[in-house]
């Protein structure tokens, strides 16, 4: 994740991102609990208030070939911020 955590301009690309991926629904959440958000909404993900370091899950249901295109797309984001 982005050295300044999951701030608004990163959402908003993981947003961008997952709705690139019409075919896939994505929940994100924090592993120690509470309920998931959905990755299309910025200010759902922002509710999750990550940190720095913070690990998050992705859950996906949809077709096996566009998740697997969605998680390529997500990891060479995440590469981007890192």
């Amino acid at each position: 994740m982005a050295t300044r955590g999951l701030h608004l301009r990163l959402a908003s690309d993981i947003c961008r991102t997952c709705a690139a991926h019409a075919g896939v629904q994505v929940a994100v959440a924090r592993p120690q609990g509470g309920a998931p958000v959905d990755a299309r909404s910025p200010l759902s993900l922002i509710t999750l208030a990550a940190i720095h370091g913070e690990e998050l899950l992705l859950s996906c249901t949809g077709a096996l070939a566009e998740a697997q295109a969605l998680q390529k797309d997500l990891q060479n984001l995440f590469a981007k911020e890192a």
